[in-house]
């Protein structure tokens, strides 16, 4: 009898030790942000990311550059004014750090990188231009997926709208401003972070007069 009280309390106390191993673990892993292939885990909190987004032009004046812990960005619009009826493009170059790749259309089950404009009554938003991915072969998973993991150009085509509604939200204005959010998820070759978002500005001189134009890079 006193061998088996023996027995249960070191099951009850190896029990406990499992849970708390596990509930560690598991803390361990929302506080890194990452976790293991495929995906993320999606019923668990998403971590906050602590991006260094500075919103600095560079030395020439080109673009803007933004640096998130696994991309490099650099923003562009390719026209110093625009007037109603434009066609202009936005553009972002995109770097990804050592050993890291994001997914490009066509990828199941992962976060594609994609550029969402914010809704303006002033622009017409008309479908992102990709460029050719590669195949990304996870060996572990027998998975085949399109990526990017050398620096890549996404290009945003816009018009600025003619209409009586978007004349009256520009009417005194001297700009134009677009704002967008950059999704992406990235991946090592072991290991899958959580989904990302990057907050993104564009500002453009307004040209009020002259036909409309189609600024191409």
């Amino acid at each position: 009898m006193k061998i088996l009280t023996i027995s249960s309390f070191a099951v009850v106390l190896l029990a406990g030790a499992l849970v708390q191993l596990t509930m560690t673990a598991r803390l361990e892993a929302q506080q890194t942000g990452e976790i293991s292939k495929p995906g993320p885990q999606f019923g668990d909190p998403a971590p906050v990311f602590r991006l260094k987004l500075d919103g600095k032009p560079d030395a020439s004046g080109a673009g803007t550059k933004i640096s998130t812990r696994y991309l490099e960005i650099t923003t562009y619009s390719n026209g110093p004014a625009v007037g109603p009826g434009d066609h202009f493009l936005l553009s972002l170059d995109i770097e990804p750090h050592s050993g890291i790749h994001v997914y490009a259309p066509g990828a199941k089950g992962y976060q594609v990188v994609s550029l969402s404009i914010e809704p303006n009554v002033q622009v017409r938003v008309l479908p992102m231009q990709y460029p050719v991915s590669e195949i990304h072969f996870f060996e572990v998973l027998d998975e085949r997926v399109p990526v990017f993991q050398k620096p890549f150009r996404l290009v945003q085509e816009l018009i600025l709208e003619d209409t009586a509604e978007a004349q009256a939200a520009l009417r005194g204005k001297e700009n134009v401003a677009v704002q967008g959010t950059l999704k992406y998820q990235a991946c090592d070759d072991m290991k899958c972070f959580f989904p990302v978002s990057v907050p993104l500005a564009w500002t453009m001189a307004l040209r009020k007069h002259g036909p409309p134009q189609t600024i191409r890079p």
